[in-house]
């Protein structure tokens, strides 16, 4: 049963932004959605967490219009990370921890032993117990998104919705929040949806893209929109290449260096790979000979320490 569904949704503040949409999302599901900056990502979420309403159509959870459901229910089946953050600079990491249990406290908001474990247990997995004592605005922005995953975690929820999650963060934070969002889906059986611009490493790990293009939503796989020619082809200043299935900037009119590379080194020949694409050098038999032994490129009768020395060389 979908969990949560659009039927000929449209969405948008004043102005629509789409055709009519439908779809679904199913326990368990982990899902990226993909789209260009101004297609309407951030609007379509806060359509589907309920924060504003669809101009058309409905968005239904389990087969409840959102609409009808109270705000008190609701946060008991959604929980939503924002891009933008409410002002929380100032609090310890721990009193923003324990306001992922408000649906479930009294009157007087008084946690019981369950909150108090839900809350340990959680930070425990999402690795930030260490940080609890902190203020929040003492922290990473890595730590930070770690600290709102861990929130709304914790407010136990089936349904977590996050709006463009590593927004600002480098590529190992990048790279930690999306592995841990992906082990959230699988080992607490959440439906996980999120954006994000990343293609090269949403693809590795995602198995469900849905990408808002030319107003309409297309729900595939990352190789099925490989296949259908909507991936790769994200700028005409980038080339897709299908051995690496990653972007690389579109060639100009260079001509080819050709070398003829030799090695039994695995990760040389792997990382010579990559060295030839940004360098655009063309492996060819005729070509100049190369190769790597005993920790050292042979360029003709030149030995170089590393591949610098020898872009230079080649280049020169």
């Amino acid at each position: 049963m979908a969990m949560i569904s659009g039927e000929n949704l449209v969405f948008g503040h004043d102005k629509a932004l789409n055709n009519p949409i439908s779809f679904s999302l199913k326990e368990g599901d982990f899902v990226c959605l993909m789209g260009d900056n101004g297609v309407g990502k951030s609007t379509f979420i806060e359509t589907l967490a309920g924060m504003i309403a669809p101009l058309r159509g409905a968005v239904k959870l389990n087969n409840h219009l959102l609409g009808n459901i109270g705000a008190h229910e609701k946060a008991k089946k959604i929980a939503l990370v924002l891009t933008e953050r409410p002002s929380i600079d100032f609090l310890r990491v721990s009193d923003i921890l324990k306001m992922g249990r408000s649906p479930y406290l009294d009157f007087f908001s008084r946690l019981m032993d369950e909150d108090l474990h839900i809350i340990e247990q959680k930070s425990k997995f999402v690795g930030i117990e260490h940080l609890k004592n902190k203020f929040f605005n003492e922290l990473s922005d890595g730590q930070k998104q770690r600290v709102m995953i861990a929130r709304a975690l914790i407010q136990d929820t089936p349904i977590l919705i996050l709006d463009e999650p590593t927004s600002f963060l480098d590529f190992k934070a990048t790279a930690d929040i999306l592995i841990l969002l992906k082990k959230i889906s699988v080992e607490f059986k959440k439906t996980v949806l999120f954006s994000c611009h990343d293609w090269n490493f949403v693809s590795k790990i995602c198995p469900h893209i849905w990408l808002l293009n030319d107003k309409n939503l297309i729900t595939s796989s990352p190789e099925d929109l490989g296949m259908s020619g909507l991936f790769p082809n994200l700028s005409p200043a980038l080339d897709f290449d299908m051995s690496s299935f990653n972007y690389w900037p579109r060639e100009g009119q260079s001509s080819f260096i050709e070398v003829n590379f030799f090695t039994e080194n695995e990760k040389a020949n792997l990382w010579f790979q990559h060295f030839c694409r940004r360098n655009n050098i063309k492996r060819d038999p005729a070509g100049k000979r190369l190769s790597y032994v005993d920790d050292c490129w042979y360029l003709e009768n030149e030995s170089f320490k590393d591949l610098r020395s020898l872009e230079k060389a080649l280049l020169k």
